[in-house]
């Protein structure tokens, strides 16, 4: 518990709630056993059109552990969910850009980089 006596996970989802972001979007925070003990996670969740399957929709949940320092500071946090929602677009973006001739994507953001 804080010092303000409010839990961590508690403030980061009141913070949340004070933004909001595209119609379809669903941010949310759950907590989580990661490799360090119990972690929050932000969850970015929406439904997209499949880039593999034309006419289909795809639920996706981009998920990502919300550092320690984020849970200190409300413009901290909010900055990092602008991070998790640029990631998220990014990914989508990378999967929409494809070669004409062949539909591969440009920058496959599934494919493992061996760079």
């Amino acid at each position: 518990m804080s010092a303000a006596g409010v839990e961590p996970c508690g403030r980061l989802k009141a913070w949340l709630g004070e933004v909001t972001y595209k119609p379809g979007v669903q941010l949310f925070i759950r907590d989580a056993t990661g490799r360090y003990g119990m972690e929050s996670v932000l969850v970015v969740l929406c439904k997209v059109a499949d880039t593999y399957h034309p006419g289909r929709q795809v639920e996706v949940a981009h998920q990502s552990v919300i550092p320690p320092i984020a849970a200190d500071s409300k413009e901290v946090f909010i900055g990092f969910v602008r991070q998790a929602l640029e990631k998220m677009e990014l990914h989508e973006c990378q999967e929409w850009f494809k070669w004409r001739e062949t539909g591969k994507p440009v920058f496959d953001p599934h494919a493992v980089d061996l760079r």
